[in-house]
């Protein structure tokens, strides 16, 4: 049926005949999917409801989010740890306990796995420690414990006991590869001394030090380090200071581990770089490569 608009003369301005091409196609779509509700995650193909890339179980509500974390080898392609997200999923290889943090939101103290320098062929076991702070800490753990402690033996010019310290976890840096001696977070110590006939007291021993005032002649007292179970091996120049100083130090296992004596009038057995009279928290740091 044709159309007009006039003026209001009476004069026709245009005609035109209207076409129903346009109105059809919106009622068919209407008809298929427009009244259709699929829910969250969900879309409307020939009036059926289809779950989103990413989703699936499909329910009056909508689809819920496919883990695809839960795949095995979901990252065996990349070597790196799967984090699962919204529709997706993303492989990361975190250098740091921050980054860990940073992209998966935890605030747990536990054991993740870190990448040395980010690189996914190189995973190590890291305990990440104070995660609920600002700067989350990495401590490799280390067993068994007798095979990784730290030794002042009592007698000659220092009288207590023997203090010896256990570490269960040590402070290492995953960018340097370098051990805190003097980090006992994760540590048990026993015994103490007044060292070299002072006040001072001694109840902590830094990781990797042998030391004693019995004198020259008497220079028993024992460190040691185990880290086999990892992949890291020890680069460490060990020496021998203080007064008379004597000891020394056996590698095994591939350079992970290793047996020190030292000791002396007063002297000590340590990493080069111990400061004098390396007890309580004066430590320094020990080099470790990755194998």
């Amino acid at each position: 049926m044709e159309r007009c608009f006039v003026v209001s003369l009476g004069f026709v301005l245009a005609c035109y005949t209207p076409t129903r091409a346009n109105s059809d196609a919106t009622n068919a779509i209407d008809a298929t999917c427009a009244s259709l509700a699929c829910g969250a995650h969900a879309h409307c193909v020939d009036n059926a409801c289809m779950c989103d890339a990413g989703f699936a179980t499909l329910t009056a509500a909508g689809c819920s989010d496919i883990d695809e974390c839960a795949a095995t080898g979901a990252c065996a392609a990349t070597d790196g740890q799967c984090v699962n997200s919204e529709g997706s999923f993303e492989c990361y290889t975190p250098a740091t306990c921050a980054a860990v943090k940073a992209k998966t939101g935890s605030s747990l103290d536990g054991d993740y796995t870190l990448y040395i320098n980010g690189d996914g062929s190189k995973p190590w076991k890291a305990y990440c420690a104070v995660m609920d702070s600002v700067q989350p800490l990495e401590y490799l753990t280390v067993t068994p414990a007798n095979e990784n402690l730290a030794t002042y033996k009592s007698g000659g010019a220092s009288i207590g006991s023997d203090v010896i310290t256990i570490y269960q976890r040590l402070r290492l840096d995953p960018m340097t590869l370098r051990v805190a001696t003097a980090d006992q977070r994760f540590t048990t110590s026993i015994g103490n001394l007044n060292h070299n006939n002072t006040a001072v007291v001694v109840n902590a021993m830094p990781y990797a030090t042998a030391m004693s005032c019995l004198g020259a002649a008497n220079q028993t007292a024992d460190a040691f380090i185990n880290l086999v179970g990892s992949r890291f091996h020890l680069d460490q120049v060990f020496t021998k200071a203080g007064n008379a100083p004597g000891g020394a130090i056996r590698f095994a296992s591939n350079a992970q581990k290793a047996a020190i004596s030292g000791g002396g009038n007063c002297g000590w057995h340590a990493p080069a770089g111990a400061p004098t009279d390396p007890f309580n928290q004066r430590g320094t740091t020990l080099q470790l490569v990755y194998q």
